[in-house]
């Protein structure tokens, strides 16, 4: 062979190489959300997403990530007659899966209920609330804040590496979202909260981590490779005679 036609030879393979090493490891999501819905609590809320198709390969994992929201307009009273405090606002109460994901294999909670000082205000004298407009509800303090919309967001994540037969075929695999929750207060002896729009979401992201067949460029890559090799013996040998 001479070396124009090794250098094709070395373009063929460095290429049918690299196509091959590209189709080793390969993956492909699917992302459904619930959108925001009225936390009383959240409902059971179904998502599907499609199954894996074993035509574009072995599925080797199945990576699920939830992410999930509780949002909230919440005006706190301080109904303590000591007005130089501190009102400290949070989610609390439920039982304690804030937003959840179930699934075949698989179990998700986003736990919102950080600390109740995630959301805190030094306390006033507004005697009028701005949510309800009613005056103070016991006449100790008429201590209102209001906080607006508060937003509290977190994730859980989990990869499945066996039992990922319902994750595979030409149809569609469930995912059911539930919520609940409350909002809550500390750092005073008495308060009251106003809570309007409770709402809450989940978005779950399903991650199908396979090994690829091969392009048929790829193949044809290959087959262009064997051709070469049996045309540059047969040169070799057409030269030698």
């Amino acid at each position: 062979m001479n070396a124009a036609g090794r250098s094709i030879l070395a373009f063929v393979v460095a290429v049918a190489c690299a196509g091959q090493l590209q189709a080793n490891a390969d993956s492909i999501a699917f992302t459904r959300s619930t959108g925001l819905l009225d936390m009383a609590p959240l409902a059971s809320t179904l998502l599907q997403f499609p199954q894996f198709n074993t035509a574009l390969g072995q599925l080797n994992s199945v990576t699920i990530h939830l992410d999930g929201q509780q949002q909230a307009n919440v005006t706190a009273e301080n109904g303590s007659p000591d007005l130089s405090g501190t009102i400290y606002v949070g989610l609390g109460g439920g039982n304690g899966n804030y937003i959840a994901a179930t699934g075949p294999g698989v179990g998700l909670n986003v736990d919102l209920a950080g600390p109740l000082d995630a959301f805190a205000a030094a306390v006033n004298d507004d005697p009028i609330n701005p949510i309800t407009q009613l005056p103070e509800y016991d006449g100790a303090g008429g201590d209102f804040h209001d906080f607006g919309l508060l937003t509290a967001s977190w994730f859980d994540e989990t990869t499945l590496t066996t039992s990922l037969s319902p994750y595979q075929g030409l149809g569609t695999v469930d995912m059911q979202v539930t919520g609940d929750g409350g909002w809550a207060w500390a750092g005073t002896t008495a308060a009251q909260l106003s809570v309007a729009n409770y709402q809450g979401s989940g978005e779950i992201t399903v991650t199908y981590n396979f090994t690829a067949i091969p392009e048929p460029t790829t193949m044809a890559l290959f087959g262009s490779f064997g051709a070469l090799i049996i045309f540059g013996r047969r040169f070799r040998k057409a030269n030698c005679a």
